[in-house]
C-alpha cells in the first residue's frame, strides 16, 4: 500500500536508496495508482505547458490531458513508455527517443524498473536519479520525493545533459 511509505524515514543515503526501493515495491503490488502532472516540455525555441491526469496499472499509463483547454479531454493509453505515435502537435524530443505526452509513462516506467544510480537528501526532498535505456536511448529521470510522506512531488527527464521535460506532480494515490 503507498501509504505504508509515510513510515519510511529519509536522509541518509541508504535511508535514501531504502526509500526509492520501498516506493518501486508498493508501485508494483499496487493494482493501479493515479497523480496529477503539469509538465513543461523544453524545445529550445519554444516551450509547451500542460497538465494532465495519469492513472497507471500494469505498465500501462493512462493520461487524460486537462489544460490548456485547445486539447482538454485528449486521452491517451501510453504502453511504450517512450510515447511512439503519441505526439499530437508537440513532435518528439530527445532524437525521437521520448514525446512530452509520455513523460507520465516514462517516470513511472523508471520508478518501476529503471536503474537507480543515487539517491539521497537534497534540500527539503529526497532526490533519485534514474538511468533508463542506454546510448543514443538513455533518458535520466530525476525524481524529488517529499519528505514527509515519500511521494513524487517532481521529476526532470534529461537527455545529453539537458532538461526536456519536467513534471511537477500532486494527489498521488494508490486507486482501489
Amino acid at each position: 500500500c503507498l501509504s505504508l511509505l509515510c513510515a519510511c524515514s529519509g536522509g541518509q543515503k541508504e535511508d535514501a536508496l531504502q526509500t526509492a526501493m520501498d516506493f518501486r515495491a508498493a508501485l508494483l503490488n499496487a493494482a493501479s495508482y493515479s497523480f496529477k502532472a503539469e509538465v513543461t516540455a523544453d524545445y529550445g525555441e519554444r516551450v509547451y505547458e500542460f497538465s494532465m491526469d495519469c492513472v497507471c496499472s500494469g505498465g500501462t499509463t493512462n493520461i487524460t490531458v486537462t489544460k490548456p483547454d485547445t486539447i482538454s479531454g485528449i486521452t491517451a493509453q501510453v504502453t511504450n513508455a517512450s510515447g511512439d505515435g503519441t505526439a499530437l502537435d508537440f513532435g518528439t524530443l530527445a532524437d525521437g527517443n521520448i514525446v512530452p505526452l509520455a513523460v507520465p509513462a516514462v517516470a513511472a516506467d523508471s520508478w518501476t524498473s529503471a536503474y537507480i544510480a543515487s539517491a539521497g537528501k537534497e534540500k527539503d526532498a529526497l532526490r533519485v536519479h534514474y538511468e533508463r535505456g542506454y546510448d543514443d536511448a538513455q533518458l535520466l529521470v530525476d525524481t524529488w520525493f517529499s519528505l514527509k510522506n515519500n511521494l513524487p512531488i517532481y521529476a526532470e527527464v534529461c537527455y545529453n545533459d539537458s532538461c526536456i521535460l519536467q513534471m511537477r506532480l500532486s494527489d498521488f494515490q494508490e486507486v482501489a
